[in-house]
């Protein structure tokens, strides 16, 4: 069934490749950054990392491809564990990815113990790609996300939210001109 859903999920366009490679380093120091502003959030325990890519954060780390951290290759629309089995779950930048990402949500509570914790962000219009905009123009296969929509499929879910924060266009542009430490996510805590 998983390779059912794999079938759906484009491989990265050219351009997104290209904007992956000019923003790695960038994206890198955010990643820590958020990270660590997030840490605090994450239980002890067994955590897992949806959607891992380059991330090495969680002690098992699912990606829909193998890379070089993942230890375990599958969709998370149809994740290959049991029910309540991790304390915490980190989606980090991965939801806009994900065709039908509240599927992928449903699955994270599912896997999820009572009282775990989902980390998070996702990116919003002032994204370093602009993915608003070159997607529109379908240059990338990234799309941004409603964070209204976000917040009412977690909800739907059952899981509440216990943190939320959001970056805007004069704080990117201050903190871009300052120190490339830029801001461009939604953060969500949610606990179930």
């Amino acid at each position: 069934m998983g390779e059912l859903f794999k079938r759906d999920v484009e491989p990265p366009k050219k351009l997104d490749n290209v904007f992956e490679y000019l923003s790695r380093s960038l994206r890198a120091k955010l990643n820590k950054y958020f990270f660590e502003l997030l840490k605090p959030y994450i239980k002890k325990g067994d955590v897992l990392n949806i959607g891992c890519g380059s991330h090495s954060f969680g002690n098992v780390r699912l990606d829909i491809y193998k890379t070089t951290v993942s230890n375990v290759v599958g969709d998370a629309r149809f994740m290959p564990f049991p029910d309540e089995i991790f304390d915490s779950a980190l989606a980090l930048s991965v939801l806009h990815h994900i065709p039908n990402y509240w599927v992928a949500i449903r699955e994270i509570r599912r896997v999820l113990k009572k009282g775990g914790t989902i980390v998070g962000w996702e990116p919003n219009i002032f994204h370093p790609y602009l993915i608003a905009l070159t997607y529109q123009l379908r240059l990338t296969n990234e799309r941004p996300l409603n964070p209204r929509h976000i917040r009412r499929v977690l909800e739907a879910n059952g899981l509440k939210i216990i943190f939320e924060d959001y970056f805007f266009a004069g704080r990117f542009v201050y903190n871009f001109i300052k120190s490339c430490r830029v801001s461009y996510c939604l953060l969500t805590i949610v606990s179930y």
